[in-house]
């Protein structure tokens, strides 16, 4: 530890252990989402809830896990003079510089997919499009670094030098990011504010870190930029998860208490039309049976006017005609067509309690 510290100096060694700790939050960060999503596949509710930006974020973080990792290693040999230090070193630097343009292209191609190509703007995509072209050049000089030092150099001593066209690739990614911010001031109202955060924070904190590295050589601030906007990404992702969760809940319930009140008025429906059907079926079966009887149809209606004066129920009027017809001398069919209806309504009033109050009613008025 001691000699790394000699080595490396304090403000490096500094760096390297907050760039260890944002390892450890990364892998947090990565396990979480990783578990989550997979448990939203396994959960139905979540089947028909699609959380935006998941996949991208994920990639990112394994992206900025290894851009870490590869930092670290490099700094961590910086000045050891061992056979194998110099290649790794060596290596750890392209592959650093390869995972940082990994993340821009990825940075264009969700301001692409969820911008424009939501939005249909199709001059504005095609914009896009031409600073992708940008990253060719960035591309040449990470290809043609091993051949002309243009990006870095590892001197005799194994320690790391930018080289001169090294800010060229600086100032295209810059540039790329300032391009992202004045896109989403064009398209603010056009676009989900949860893109715009993602955005925003993935272009402001990682162009502050580059714009310090020019002031720094030893320090790198754009690695621990990158890890504090991987952290502040995944509290907005989660906040707008939990958004999105409240409200597709909400809109099921509401969606099923509308069916539940659905299925209670056609329900209703259906108990008004049997109640219809009694009521026609009995005036018919009255009506045979008074068509047979003058006298019987008139002792009826003195009847039910009786009833009705007493406020009493269609039922109770027929139970005191089947108890006035059982002392008269009537013939036996009227009696027996009389008792029939009477046992049909007495049937049916045990079902619907207040069908023959609502005719009393309905007399009444």
């Amino acid at each position: 530890m001691e000699e790394l510290i000699q080595r490396v100096g304090i403000p490096m060694f500094i760096q390297i252990s907050i760039e260890c700790w944002n390892e450890l939050i990364l892998i947090i960060l990565i396990s979480t989402m990783i578990v989550g999503k997979t448990l939203d596949k396994t959960s139905g509710f979540f089947n028909n809830v699609k959380i935006p930006l998941t996949a991208e974020l994920i990639v990112f973080y394994l992206a900025a896990l290894l851009y870490n990792a590869f930092d670290i290693t490099a700094h961590s040999l910086l000045g050891t003079h061992e056979s194998y230090s110099y290649i790794v070193v060596y290596i750890s630097i392209f592959l650093y510089f390869t995972v940082g343009e990994f993340q821009t292209l990825l940075f264009l191609q969700v301001i692409k997919k969820h911008i424009f190509e939501k939005n249909g703007n199709i001059r504005l995509k095609n914009t896009v499009f031409v600073i992708q072209l940008l990253q060719i050049v960035n591309l040449l000089l990470l290809v043609l670094n091993p051949f002309l030092n243009t990006l870095y150099i590892i001197d005799e001593n194994n320690e790391y030098l930018r080289s001169p066209t090294c800010y060229l690739w600086q100032w295209i990614t810059i540039a790329t990011f300032a391009f992202a911010a004045v896109i989403i001031v064009i398209q603010w109202k056009k676009t989900d504010p949860f893109i715009k955060r993602i955005i925003l924070i993935a272009a402001l904190l990682p162009t502050c870190g580059l714009v310090g590295s020019f002031f720094t050589s030893n320090i790198s601030l754009n690695n621990i930029t990158v890890t504090i906007s991987a952290i502040l990404m995944y509290m907005v992702y989660e906040r707008n998860k939990t958004k999105l969760v409240v409200k597709n809940t909400y809109e099921l319930e509401n969606t099923r208490v509308q069916l539940m009140e659905n299925q209670l008025v056609i329900e209703q429906n259906k108990q008004e039309l049997q109640e219809k059907k009694i009521r026609l079926l009995c005036a018919g079966r009255l009506n045979c049976v008074f068509s047979e009887s003058a006298a019987v149809q008139t002792l009826y209606g003195g009847i039910r006017l009786y009833c009705i004066n007493r406020d009493q129920t269609f039922l109770e009027a027929d139970s005191m005609l089947v108890s006035v017809l059982s002392h008269m001398g009537n013939t036996w069919k009227v009696k027996i067509n009389i008792m029939q209806h009477i046992a049909l309504v007495i049937r049916v009033s045990r079902k619907y309690t207040d069908t023959g109050k609502r005719w009393a009613d309905r007399n009444n008025s």
